[in-house]
């Protein structure tokens, strides 16, 4: 299982390093978030776009404290723009959906599965990619993945 991931991650990050994706415009500025952001429930966050304002200066798993979200179990975001200036995506610490996340530069993980749960992925995107987009390794946990373009 974990030699499948790496290869499915390895081809997901060459992808996506070599293609320009048509992210939709963002609503607003960019919001920089000065710590990770915690999600429970359901949010739809109509094309806003959001950081941590630190470059990607190092590809070390940083953990979750580096990260834009943090998703509770069960919870789901949808129509978000994840900035260049993160360290880390998204973290799923259990089931999760993610609907049309889009993310214009993946440092170490655009989208981390942790802990248990499924993890659905309908649509979005990453380019630029320096790591694996998707980083499953977490065992007894289904990861679905829809129309995700890299």
């Amino acid at each position: 299982m974990q030699f499948t991931t790496a290869i499915v991650a390895g081809v997901l990050a060459t992808l996506a390093s070599a293609q320009t994706l048509n992210i939709p415009t963002r609503s607003g500025s960019i919001i920089s978030l000065s710590k990770a952001s915690s999600i429970s429930g359901s949010v739809d966050f109509g094309n806003k776009e959001f950081d941590r304002g630190r470059a990607c200066n190092t590809d070390d798993d940083t953990g979750s404290a580096s990260a834009v979200f943090i998703l509770e179990n069960g919870a789901s975001i949808s129509n978000v723009i994840i900035g260049k200036n993160q360290l880390e995506g998204v973290h799923c610490k259990g089931a999760c959906t993610l609907t049309n996340v889009w993310f214009r530069d993946v440092c170490e993980d655009a989208i981390s599965a942790l802990g248990s749960g499924n993890v659905l992925i309908q649509g979005g995107g990453a380019q630029e990619a320096k790591d694996k987009v998707v980083q499953h390794n977490v065992s007894r946990r289904f990861l679905s993945l829809t129309d995700l373009v890299c």
